[in-house]
């Protein structure tokens, strides 16, 4: 139709010239999951945990499929990081089951980076190597990148040039969190963790985040207070945690 001619003559126009159209790279490529996980992901069942003699989990039930994008929001305090942790093997419920299913392999941004943990790809791993690295070095050592795509990756979360050839150390925090979050998501990970990642991202990062979780095909649960931006991420389920102290909360139980 007269679109194609339209993208022809276009064509034409930049080989005339002796430049080609750069070619359509598609960021999904790089946020493809490795391995495909089993069809329950994780199922937590009539989970239990206190912090000192405080209730934070009450029979807490919460299964979540392969393939689905589920939010926590709620107020401080209110158990949306405990789940995440609890998930993540990091600390264990008092009473209750959690399983995670066959190959899962878990993403996790923790909100304070300092976490060490069983089951996912801590920061540690993450800036293998120490911080002298510098950034685009960093990023080639994600799912053994080559440079077109490291490059890309770095541009697609809004680095400079200049920021991809500064070692990690002197990276400011929100460029850190930036970094973080382009590695775990071109990880190959299949369940991805969130947990509040736009805290220090100014609001074009914030949207390059948006198009990266668009374009992201594996499982994902994050927790955020931000509510413009699980607008755009699209979640399937929105859970909210202020309630969950006060009884049993209502999950389907597994197909």
């Amino acid at each position: 139709g007269a679109l194609a001619m339209v993208k022809k003559l276009e064509r034409e126009t930049a080989d005339s010239q002796g430049v080609k159209p750069e070619p359509d790279f598609k960021l999904s490529l790089l946020f493809k999951p490795k391995k495909e996980p089993s069809k329950t992901v994780v199922y937590l069942k009539n989970v239990f945990k206190t912090f000192a003699e405080r209730i934070v989990l009450n029979d807490f039930s919460l299964l979540i499929r392969s393939g689905e994008r589920v939010a926590l929001t709620g107020p401080n305090g209110s158990g949306k990081t405990t789940i995440l942790k609890i998930i993540c093997g990091e600390i264990a419920p008092e009473a209750g089951t959690v399983e995670i299913g066959n190959n899962v392999e878990i993403g996790y941004l923790p909100q304070e980076n300092q976490n060490t943990n069983d089951r996912s790809q801590n920061l540690d791993s993450i800036m293998t190597g120490g911080e002298n690295k510098t950034l685009i070095d960093n990023l080639l050592e994600t799912a053994s990148f080559d440079k077109t795509a490291a490059y890309k990756l770095g541009r697609k979360f809004l680095f400079s040039d200049a920021d991809l050839k500064t070692p990690v150390k002197d990276l400011s925090s929100g460029q850190k969190s930036k970094l973080q979050l382009a590695k775990i998501l071109a990880s190959g990970a299949n369940f991805i963790i969130l947990d509040e990642p736009t805290n220090h991202l100014d609001i074009p990062s914030r949207e390059a985040l948006e198009e990266a979780i668009a374009s992201y095909t594996g499982t994902l649960l994050v927790v955020s207070h931000d509510r413009y931006f699980l607008e755009r991420i699209k979640p399937n389920r929105v859970i909210t945690t202020d309630y969950l102290n006060f009884g049993p909360f209502p999950s389907l139980p597994p197909k």
